[in-house]
């Protein structure tokens, strides 16, 4: 047995007690697909019995995690997280893990609004308020979360969820996607690479070694996003936006926050400082 399996079975060992061995079709009837991406798919499906609730399964292949070490680690980052944030109301739930010859099923909670992405699609930005109201409830989670010294390591609007929207325009979220979560060690720094282009903090891609700022400066690429409905870095190719994440070159994009106020604009440069040690918590 290869050193990759040997992993899996004492991990499924230490899981078991938790997972459910049967079949989840007995338990939920699958509606359709709600995204897919390298790790697995996405479906939106229906509590088969009380409380008949829509929730949102994560469908992932055993088989590839027993031959890819790092697709097991993100597998089990994602569970231990969840378990470690299961009383904020600001992340989003794991409900249930079954497994069913060679898949995984995260039963998760569905949020029916989509994510900050889709509200931007539409509408182009947020204005002020409605990204005051958005920031302070992300702020409070992500507190949450470094108080227990995780780090998300991928926060953008694609990886915050709405929960719901008030008549008012008030938007309600919480965050989700925790594949790429890390324990922060106790001394020391994390120096492997993760997250996403133009919410990647600069120090994760100059390889300096990082900690839980880098979950603020991804905030704060959120905060520019929703503010002024551009991205914080723009280029037309994959390595033109990792060279300008890179260089973190901001100076020209203050012009962005026209017609916002001071303490908007204060706060958001900060969050978005290059240095991380001049970045405040959250």
């Amino acid at each position: 047995m290869y050193k990759e399996e040997e992993d899996f079975e004492r991990w499924m060992k230490e899981l078991s007690c938790y997972i459910i061995r049967d079949k989840i079709s007995s338990s939920f009837n699958f509606l359709r697909t709600l995204g897919e991406g390298s790790f697995g798919k996405v479906f939106l499906a229906m509590r088969l019995n009380e409380p008949y609730e829509l929730v949102a399964v994560k469908v992932l292949d055993c088989s590839r995690m027993k031959s890819q070490p790092q697709l097991l680690k993100q597998f089990l980052s994602e569970i231990e997280v969840h378990w470690v944030l299961e009383s904020c109301d600001g992340m989003l739930g794991l409900q249930q893990i079954f497994e069913d010859s060679d898949l995984f099923y995260l039963v998760l909670d569905y949020q029916e609004s989509g994510t900050l992405l889709n509200q931007i699609g539409k509408s182009g930005c947020l204005s002020e308020a409605q990204t005051k109201i958005v920031m302070e409830q992300l702020l409070l989670a992500v507190d949450y979360l470094h108080c227990r010294r995780v780090i998300h390591r991928d926060i953008k609007l694609e990886n915050i969820l709405i929960n719901k929207i008030e008549e008012g325009g008030e938007i309600k979220t919480k965050i989700a996607d925790f594949g790429l979560a890390a324990l922060a060690p106790k001394t020391g720094k994390l120096f492997d690479r993760s997250g996403t282009p133009n919410y990647m903090a600069p120090e994760i891609l100059k390889g300096e070694g990082y900690n839980e700022k880098v979950d603020i400066f991804s905030l704060g690429s959120v905060f520019f996003n929703l503010v002024t409905g551009h991205y914080l870095f723009q280029g037309s190719t994959y390595n033109e936006i990792i060279l300008q994440n890179t260089l973190c070159y901001l100076e020209d994009h203050w012009v962005y926050l026209k017609g916002t106020s001071e303490h908007c604009q204060d706060l958001l440069k900060q969050m978005l400082r290059e240095d991380p040690k001049k970045r405040p918590s959250a």
